[in-house]
């Protein structure tokens, strides 16, 4: 579909709406030659920091530039090893958590670790996160079960050992050690999956070629292509402004956000 109109001599474009960090960004889609997840690359030895690598599209070399570099930010790629090693501690904390109710079991003695799903480490991020992601909302909401019935778990402990149903905490541990925590364990490395392939995976944009090195900008989302509403307002592109890269603020009928215009020359200058 031709996303051009034509009105008389006059050609409008709509502008593609990107996600870098957590801010929206447009460019005209006039100057974009494509749209694509990011492709096998070559690293550039001695390049500076923001250019992530260079490809061969159509016969072109085309420089990849990071724009969470050129923004200040941490790489996507870092956002996800620490997310991973994130989801690793809350994976420790509860072999640990299970553990403590193991031994607290065999001796009597009170169990004082969270017993509400809500108060582990892992609750506090899990019931604070959201996503308009269809499928990371899906994958959450299969946690909420298996992790709540685990921190029942501590519940039911203290109940038996008050009534002395000695059988009832035997069985209580097994379950614990054989469904409770493997399930658990389970979802959250399926987590880190999902997000994987969701949440933390890059795309790339191509600038139209001018007979010099091709451009390409790599961003964490591309969000919407449509025509966009510019807003007056100058002191939000000064609070806004990096690197005199914003030329404007926009209004989407999609986002809720304000969406920050490009000037596209400074961003070539900037990045090659």
């Amino acid at each position: 579909m031709d996303m051009n109109v034509n009105l008389g001599e006059k050609i409008i474009c709509p502008s593609i709406i990107f996600k870098v960090k957590d801010h929206f960004y447009s460019v005209n889609s006039a100057n974009i030659a494509g749209i694509m997840q990011l492709p096998e690359y070559q690293k550039v030895p001695e390049a500076p920091p923001h250019v992530k690598g260079i490809f061969v599209l159509r016969g072109e070399t085309v420089s990849m530039s990071d724009m969470r570099i050129i923004f200040g930010y941490k790489t996507l790629n870092d956002e996800f090893e620490e997310f991973k090693e994130m989801i690793e501690h809350r994976k420790n904390d509860h072999l640990r958590w299970a553990e403590e109710l193991e031994r607290c079991a065999e001796t009597g003695e009170e169990f004082t670790l969270a017993s509400n799903p809500h108060d582990c480490a892992f609750g506090k991020w899990y019931y604070s996160y959201k996503s308009e992601n269809n499928v990371i909302k899906t994958h959450l909401r299969a946690i909420d079960q298996p992790h709540t019935e685990l921190h029942e778990a501590a519940v039911k402990l203290k109940k038996y050992q008050q009534t002395g149903e000695t059988k009832e905490i035997e069985k209580l541990i097994n379950a614990v050690k054989e469904d409770y925590v493997p399930t658990v364990l389970k979802l959250l490395d399926e987590t880190v999956e999902a997000f994987r392939t969701e949440v933390f995976h890059e795309m790339l944009l191509v600038f139209q070629g001018n007979g010099d090195r091709q451009l390409g900008i790599v961003v964490d989302e591309v969000v919407a292509v449509e025509d966009l509403q510019r807003i007056s307002d100058r002191s939000a592109i000064a609070r806004f402004q990096t690197l005199g890269l914003v030329s404007g603020i926009c209004k989407s009928s999609r986002i809720d956000d304000i969406v920050l215009e490009l000037d596209e020359e400074k961003l070539k200058s900037v990045c090659l």
